[in-house]
């Protein structure tokens, strides 16, 4: 966290420096000042988290310093350290904000009574101030134009993309987590309050990828090298996943400087991490670097990722009758694009990975080759057809006994671990193989059973509205009749 200090006098700005690098608090001086408008030239150079000032300096006083610096829109905390205990100077200190008024000469021990508390009240504003940009980020995102309209604050930043990829190995609580726990350690290198003006998001954007921003105001340079150093820790993470069974592969941007280009890259970063397939994964790939080696390469090459990606999704969906011929279709891309062995290898790498293949032998050096790894992934799916179709009709069993728990259960409080544990599975498979088949969650499909029962309830005589909200597990009958015309376009006191 930066300190600057602005003192007409050389012996106390030396007297405090030693103070502070004391106190050991993670402060370091940045800088000093002896009169107001060094104070405001070193404000806008050095962005200081904290700044210590005297009142009566030459030239221009502390707390007119102050006034202009708050007026030119800075937002570093000020601690006044002063000889005079005037009213008048407490007064007009306390009305620009100022966060505290010490009296000279203060030792180590006032100096730490006021620095401790100041200190975690800026590190919590600063995870709050990201927590706000990443809301204020999705929620543009969601709508594009009102956020460049509302002048979105990006004057530097860049964007990340990571892609969440699990081996054959994983098993199916791995996969279902991966995302999730890759997010939650990106999340602890954005805990850390970073310097100035930085601000941080996270999110996710499908099942398998998330996106990471940083952004920056332009004329903090501390920022602009912190966001530096937080994309080569994201990579390193990246890196340490590659050995693993549970891999992330990042496409980032290079530096932004609108909400235009900010929107441009997201598009592009989205369009171009399928491509990680031909590129390799456990890496942090630069945009420029990606767009520059996919230039000379053939349209069918580049069709190849989303090829199979498509034929990795009808896998884990079990839709058979489509499988065999996508498996095919990746065989003659092989085949269709001549000699672009490095890339055909590491696209075989990628699917051996993901099904459990024998990978290409390390030594293959030509198309032939790679060609034949390709019929063996042919002759692979055909063989674990039988499997693919046992497993696909356990999982529609599946979806089968949770609607007939549901129907069972409707008055009561169902939970998901609950039902997990009646079939004896974990509650995440669960919950993806239903999302997987019915496209609803348990959740949405338990609403819908007590809608529906209600709407025949409803038709009997004498039938009452708060009974009928109790009778099918609501205990709010308002938010029954939201639900019930939410479903129906009607309030049930209106049937």
């Amino acid at each position: 966290m930066k300190v600057l200090i602005a003192d007409d006098e050389h012996l106390v700005r030396f007297g405090l420096r030693s103070m502070i690098e004391e106190l050991s608090l993670g402060l370091t001086v940045v800088a000093e000042a002896a009169n107001g408008e060094e104070m405001l030239t070193a404000l806008a150079r050095y962005q200081p988290d904290l700044c210590f000032v005297d009142i009566r300096m030459p030239g221009l006083n502390g707390l007119a310093a102050i006034r202009k610096a708050r007026k030119a829109g800075f937002k570093t905390r000020w601690i006044i350290l002063t000889s005079y205990a005037e009213f008048e100077y407490a007064s007009e200190a306390l009305a620009l904000g100022v966060s505290s008024y010490l009296l000279k000469p203060a030792g180590p021990a006032n100096l730490a009574e006021v620095l401790i508390p100041l200190i975690k009240s800026i590190e919590t504003e600063k995870r709050e101030a990201s927590l706000q940009f990443e809301h204020s980020l999705v929620a543009a995102l969601a709508s594009p134009s009102a956020g460049a309209a509302e002048g979105f604050p990006i004057q530097g930043a860049w964007l990340m993309a990571v892609r969440c990829d699990s081996g054959a190995d994983c098993s199916r609580l791995e996969r279902d987590g991966h995302q999730s726990e890759a997010l939650r350690q990106v999340r602890l290198l954005l805990a850390e309050p970073f310097a100035g003006s930085l601000l941080t998001a996270a999110w996710n954007s499908s099942a398998d990828q998330f996106f990471v921003a940083a952004a920056w105001e332009s004329a903090d340079i501390d920022a602009r090298n912190a966001a530096g150093h937080l994309k080569e820790s994201l990579g390193i993470l990246i890196k340490q996943s590659a050995a693993g069974s549970r891999r992330l592969t990042g496409l980032v941007s290079e530096e932004l400087s609108s909400w235009e280009e900010f929107l441009e890259a997201l598009k592009t970063l989205g369009r171009l991490s399928p491509q990680r397939i031909l590129l390799g994964t456990g890496v942090l790939h630069p945009l420029a670097a990606v767009e520059r080696r996919l230039k000379p390469l053939p349209q069918a090459l580049l069709l190849l990722p989303e090829q199979i990606e498509a034929f990795l999704q009808t896998r884990e969906r079990g839709e058979i009758p489509a499988l065999e011929a996508q498996a095919q279709t990746l065989r003659d891309t092989f085949a269709s694009v001549g000699s672009a062995t490095v890339f055909l290898e590491a696209a075989s790498r990628f699917l051996a990975f993901r099904t459990g293949l024998e990978p290409p032998a390390a030594s293959v050096s030509g198309t032939a080759e790679l060609i034949a790894w390709a019929d063996g992934l042919v002759a692979a799916t055909r063989a674990e057809l039988p499997d693919l179709r046992r497993s696909a009709d356990s999982q529609t069993r599946v979806v089968e006994k949770v609607d007939q728990y549901l129907k069972q259960n409707l008055r009561s409080e169902v939970r998901v671990p609950d039902i997990a544990s009646v079939l004896g599975l974990s509650p995440n498979y669960l919950s993806s193989v239903y999302h997987k088949l019915t496209q609803s969650t348990i959740s949405e499909r338990l609403s819908i059973l007590r809608l529906d029962l209600a709407r025949e309830l409803l038709t009997r005589p004498g039938s009452q509205v708060k009974e009928v909200a109790s009778a099918v597990g609501y205990k709010s009958t308002r938010y029954f009749a939201r639900l019930y015309h939410k479903r129906f376009g009607q309030y049930p006191s209106g049937r």
